[in-house]
């Protein structure tokens, strides 16, 4: 991935995929945070999150315990 060496993302910028609804298409997010010191020319971001397995979710809600009240 290229992005402008206008923009400029703070070291702890994470990189997210996400996706834009249950059915949507996924898209890469990035998320700046507040580091003064910013990614440079060639630079790599160190974070990232993968995107949510709505299925499992789901199966993890369906069948988990529930507690009797």
């Amino acid at each position: 991935m290229v992005i402008d060496e206008k923009i400029k993302l703070p070291l702890d910028t994470m990189a997210a995929v996400s996706a834009e609804g249950l059915l949507g298409e996924n898209y890469m997010r990035l998320d700046p945070s507040g580091e003064e010191d910013v990614v440079g020319p060639g630079g790599r971001l160190i974070y990232t999150q993968d995107a949510a397995d709505i299925i499992g979710l789901f199966s993890q809600m369906i069948y988990s315990p529930r507690e009797n009240n």
